[in-house]
């Protein structure tokens, strides 16, 4: 039976709706991509008045249920979200520390890439000032530097292309898809890229071109 941990923060969709009584109660159903029920996965509500968070777990049939919730609002309609939440940096940051992503750090040392210098991450190339943090903030940042912030300033001091952390995730999911693939490339030994300008050279341009029918001008409308 497969178990999956899935954290639901109801700040944005969730509607707790209360009888007479001070206390409520939000239900639902968790399911995957294909619309299969996920058993075991971990739910979390949170207020949007205290910050309290509550706990509960999907059953065998992906059925959850917090119940005795305060009267208050849990991201349902009418909520007043603070502006931070709003913001694109907050959420990532947000989901990373919801499902517990490897830090930019352990990426490097898991994938044997030469870690970013302290000086670089709190720095930066011309990215992110995180002069407002305090000292403690910077600590924390450089012990363990979440991994979504660690590949943008990777990019930084890479002319805005992905690095060595950054890259090998892309390039993983890609192959990874490919792999499960019943009729990607990788099960046929004699293919051979046809793209490229010629038998020994395939970019991603090419492929993008091809996209697009060849036609750069619809690749890069904006001609920059």
């Amino acid at each position: 039976m497969r178990t999956k941990s899935v954290a639901i923060f109801f700040l944005l969709f969730a509607f707790a709706a209360f009888a007479q009584t001070d206390r409520g109660t939000i239900t639902g159903t968790i399911t995957d991509p294909a619309s299969a029920v996920i058993p075991n996965a971990q739910v979390q509500a949170r207020s949007v008045e205290t910050g309290s968070v509550y706990n509960a777990a999907s059953s065998s049939t992906g059925n959850y249920s917090l119940t005795q919730l305060p009267a208050g609002t849990f991201g349902g309609r009418g909520t007043e979200i603070p502006p931070i939440q709003r913001n694109l940096a907050f959420r990532n940051l947000t989901r990373a520390n919801m499902v517990h992503l490897a830090s930019g750090q352990q990426m490097a040392k898991f994938l044997g890439v030469t870690p970013l210098t302290e000086a670089q991450i709190l720095e930066g190339n011309q990215g992110a000032v995180l002069t407002g943090l305090s000292d403690e903030q910077r600590a924390a940042v450089l012990a363990n530097t979440p991994l979504w912030f660690y590949i943008l300033r990777e990019a930084e001091f890479n002319n805005g292309l992905l690095g060595g952390v950054g890259g090998r995730i892309v390039a993983e999911v890609f192959h990874r898809a490919m792999e499960g693939s019943r009729t990607s490339i990788v099960r046929d030994p004699s293919w051979r890229p046809t793209l490229g300008p010629d038998r020994k050279t395939f970019r991603m341009t090419d492929l993008l071109l091809f996209a697009f029918e060849g036609k750069a001008d619809l690749l890069n409308p904006l001609g920059d």
